[in-house]
């Protein structure tokens, strides 16, 4: 099974501890590649990334589209999206499932969307000081998380890191086991 991954800092595996990358091999995206036989991983994730950056509005899309295109030519049959968080300080609850639905629309196959676990405000650092007003948009997106046009994947909070926004090492852990779990209830594998 080959499979598409793409999404923000918490695809690529930003430490909470640290302003840094952890290991690949010890990420969710290659943790869950290790525990499916012959499976292939298509991983895109960038810290930072938004959906829909407002400087420049196209430019993210156009890099998903290549992404997809890039999969499809690699017979992906699933795409898993981890990808929104980034967004909530500028954007409302509804436009940014509606986003979402847009990058889902253009994967033809089977789809999971990665919730976040939430955002642990007290812990949150000056450096993501953009996330302390957020709540309210993203306990609406979470109310809304059923217009989301694919199998959800919820977490824990527990799993967030000494940044409140990034996930450690047992974390990525957890989040292959539920996503592998999901594959199994969508009878994928």
């Amino acid at each position: 099974m080959n499979i598409a991954i793409f999404g923000d800092s918490l695809v690529a595996g930003w430490s909470p501890d640290a302003p840094k990358l952890i290991k690949k091999n010890q990420t969710w995206p290659y943790l869950l590649k290790s525990s499916i036989p012959n499976s292939q991983v298509f991983v895109d994730g960038q810290p930072g990334r938004m959906l829909s950056n407002p400087l420049q509005p196209k430019a993210d899309l156009n890099h998903f589209k290549d992404f997809i295109e890039k999969s499809t030519l690699q017979n992906c049959t699933l795409l898993i999206l981890m990808i929104g968080a980034n967004d909530l300080p500028i954007k409302s609850a509804p436009e940014i499932i509606h986003t979402i639905n847009e990058y889902l629309k253009m994967f033809q196959g089977n789809k999971i969307y990665v919730l976040h676990p939430g955002i642990q405000y007290q812990k949150l650092p000056e450096m993501f000081s953009q996330f302390k007003n957020v709540q309210k948009v993203e306990a609406e997106f979470k109310q809304l998380k059923n217009e989301i046009n694919a199998k959800i994947v919820e977490l824990d909070s527990c799993i967030i890191g000494a940044d409140g926004l990034h996930i450690g090492a047992e974390g990525q852990k957890e989040i292959a086991k539920r996503v592998k779990e999901a594959m199994q209830e969508m009878k994928i594998i």
